[in-house]
């Protein structure tokens, strides 16, 4: 997928979308000198840090800095200044940097009580760049939804993207998705907040009117993949049987 063939209905790619959330947080400047805990950051990891400009960072090179940011090293507005490259790393490229992290530093961030421009950049780019996302990984959890929508992001629009015919590269993304939604609508905790609870209602109705696509996807692959015609078949068996 071609990153600039990606538009939202505003005409904007998600390249130009990148662009904004670089420019919306270019206010919070490099700090050379950001505390990190002695036992926790070496020299080295603060090195790498400065070792190269801001958008030739790498996942290795910001993993461990995202993963401490706000609890042993730096404070919001160090990872602020950081946060473009890491938002570029997570929607657009395989990387260790994964949405479940990104979400846990934004909250700790405390990113509701950002200026509103600067949530915007962010949830438009999360949007935009879903489809990227999960034609790049292949893998979308129920997490990622929560945590998307926890931030903002229609969780409807969401999972309209995963919605395909068989034969398309992503159909198998589809069939698995569903299949985890199922095992974890199945085996939920009834202890899980109201929130929670009704956002699993939404994907459950959702996944229910996914069922003749499926049916579709059966008998399409009947012949040419019968082991993954057998893994869409007990997908739609648990479909009618426990939904």
């Amino acid at each position: 997928m071609n990153l600039n063939s990606t538009e939202k209905p505003s005409g904007k790619t998600v390249q130009d979308l990148i662009d904004t959330c670089y420019l919306q947080l270019s206010c919070y400047h490099l700090n050379r000198n950001i505390e990190g805990c002695p036992c926790c950051v070496s020299e080295e990891d603060k090195y790498r840090l400065l070792s190269k400009p801001l958008k030739l960072l790498s996942a290795d090179d910001l993993y461990k800095f995202t993963f401490k940011a706000m609890t042993t090293w730096g404070e919001a507005n160090d990872f602020k200044h950081y946060l473009p490259r890491i938002l570029e790393l997570v929607f657009t490229e395989s990387s260790t940097i994964d949405i479940e992290l990104l979400h846990s530093k934004l909250l700790q961030a405390s990113f509701f009580e950002w200026p509103e421009t600067e949530q915007q950049a962010v949830l438009n780019l999360a949007e935009a760049a879903w489809p990227l996302l999960c034609s790049n990984t292949q893998n979308v959890s129920l997490s990622d939804l929560q945590n998307l929508d926890n931030l903002g992001v229609p969780l409807l629009k969401l999972l309209h993207v995963m919605e395909c015919e068989p034969g398309s590269a992503t159909f198998p993304l589809l069939v698995r998705f569903i299949d985890d939604c199922l095992s974890d609508l199945l085996n939920q905790n009834l202890k899980s907040s109201r929130k929670e609870n009704a956002l699993r209602d939404q994907i459950k109705q959702w996944s229910s009117k996914q069922h003749a696509l499926l049916e579709r996807g059966f008998y399409f692959y009947e012949a040419s993949d019968p082991g993954f015609a057998k893994q869409i078949s007990d997908t739609l068996y648990r479909m009618e049987h426990f939904m």
